[in-house]
Order: C-alpha cells, then structure tokens, then sequence
C-alpha cells in the first residue's frame, strides 16, 4: 500500500474565496457580497447555500466524504445544508456527520470581538462520531477559515482529512491546494 505524506500546514484547506475584513481596507463590491454569504452560511441561509456549494463544488472530486464541522454549539444543520448542496454538485460524493462535540465551546469568533484569543485545536472539543467503512478521500465542510484551528481539530478527530471551505479570512496569498497536491488528500474508513 502506497504511503500517503502527510499535508503541510500551509495545505490545510481548499477554499472557494478570499474573505476581507472591512478593517484593513474598504470592500470592493464582490469582497462585500462574499462576507454577506459567508455570514449567512452560518444561518444554513438557502440563497447562500446556492451561491457558496458550486464554487466549492469546483474544487473537489468524487467518490468522496464531505463532512460538516459542528457549530459552537455542537449542532451541524447550517454545514450539514452546505454539504448536501455540494454532493448534489459532485458525483460520488456522500455526507458523513463524522466529527461531533463532546461539549459546547465559545464562539472564536466571539472570542476575538471581545479581544480574546481563538480557541485552541484542543479547546474545540471535537471527536469521532460513526464507524469506519468504505476508504474514500474525506473534506472537512465549513463556512470560513481564520486560523484552521477547527479543521485542524477535526483532523484530529478523524485522523485525516482536508478542509473544504467557502471563505478564506486568514490573509495567506495560496488559498487552495494546488493541483499537484491534491493526490496527498488522505482517505478515511467511514460507514456508509
């Protein structure tokens, strides 16, 4: 069996675009119309849902896991919209709620608004949910990416996996995993 290197930590995400804070600079129009769709992913808004599944969609291929991050709170509805969206996108591809909360946790990004730090990969209090089962190439789904210490969490959890976001708000200048890179996505034993 043919060993699999593991992802750098620069390659931790697939990420469909670019999300700017209003406080670095004034937002062009696209940037503004991203933000309010990455917001209103967290709501499992319908019409953000349409506009952020084929751009995330574009990036994968099936057979594949796509498997939504729990919310704070634990719950996986606003994500679990956004997967199903995708696997109607991408042929083979199948919903796995495989990362679950053992407890909730603070908000990071309520956290930082209140001039605190971001929760820790540890702090997220995630963990495995669901038996192994057929070895495919697993996504980790969530609205936005700031740090990557969920997916990195979630990643822990599983064991593998790589993140498939719709907005990317850490400010690095390569927000997708190029081409060449995407061989490296580890496979996971999920049940169907």
């Amino acid at each position: 069996m043919r060993r699999i290197k593991p992802l750098n930590r620069s390659d931790d995400a697939l990420c469909a675009a670019r999300y700017v804070s209003p406080r670095r600079r004034p937002l062009s129009g696209q940037e503004a119309k991203i933000r309010a769709v990455a917001y209103a992913l967290k709501q499992a808004a319908p019409e953000a849902v349409a506009a952020a599944a084929p751009r995330m969609a574009r990036l994968i291929h099936g057979p594949c896991w796509l498997v939504p991050i729990p919310a704070s709170d634990g719950k996986v509805r606003a994500n679990l919209a956004l997967c199903k969206a995708i696997a109607k996108l991408v042929p083979g591809a199948r919903v796995k709620t495989a990362v679950a909360r053992s407890r909730a946790v603070a908000s990071s990004t309520g956290l930082r608004l209140r001039g605190f730090h971001g929760l820790k990969p540890a702090q997220h209090h995630l963990r495995r949910a669901g038996d192994r089962g057929r070895p495919l190439p697993v996504y980790l789904v969530d609205n936005v990416i700031r740090t990557g210490n969920t997916i990195r969490a979630a990643r822990t959890a599983l064991a593998l996996g790589v993140g498939l976001v719709y907005a990317d708000a850490r400010g690095s200048l390569a927000c997708r995993i190029p081409e060449r890179h995407r061989d490296r996505v580890r496979e996971v034993f999920l049940a169907a």
